[in-house]
């Protein structure tokens, strides 16, 4: 198992071996672009996204290798202001990114893991996350 950090006194994800169920110092793997604060790992375990909130490109797109390192593959820009958080739906089709001031764009993620806006909200407010529920789960 790996545990991947946003880690915002850094330009990436910090890429921690996790041994006997206790997370160990690990490197980083930079990508850039400055402030990361959100990290996702899609549902099929190959591709990872990391969310800066900065000005675009502001989501990274990064392959998982088989070792947990991790490779860049692209970037993308939401398209609100400082995006801050994502969610991916439970079939790993769609990723949500939410912005500081209210946006949220929803992409396509390809059998690849690379990403093409479909659409993009207005939540409102000053949203800080972004979670997803299967509406036939709630009671």
């Amino acid at each position: 198992q790996v545990l991947y950090s946003a880690d915002s006194s850094s330009t990436g994800v910090r890429v921690m071996p996790i041994t006997n169920g206790v997370p160990a110092a690990g490197a980083i793997t930079s990508t850039g672009i400055g402030s990361p604060v959100s990290v996702r790992v899609h549902p099929g375990g190959n591709s990872l996204y990391l969310v800066h909130n900065t000005a675009g490109p502001n989501i990274v797109h990064l392959r998982i290798q088989s070792s947990g390192a991790l490779s860049q593959l692209g970037t993308y820009s939401a398209s609100g202001t400082g995006p801050i958080s994502m969610a991916i739906d439970a079939t790993g089709n769609f990723l949500l990114v939410t912005g500081t001031y209210g946006s949220v764009d929803v992409f396509r993620i390809d059998a690849n893991g690379y990403l093409t806006l479909v659409s993009t909200t207005t939540a409102g407010g000053s949203p800080r996350g972004i979670t997803l529920a299967n509406y036939r789960d709630l009671p």
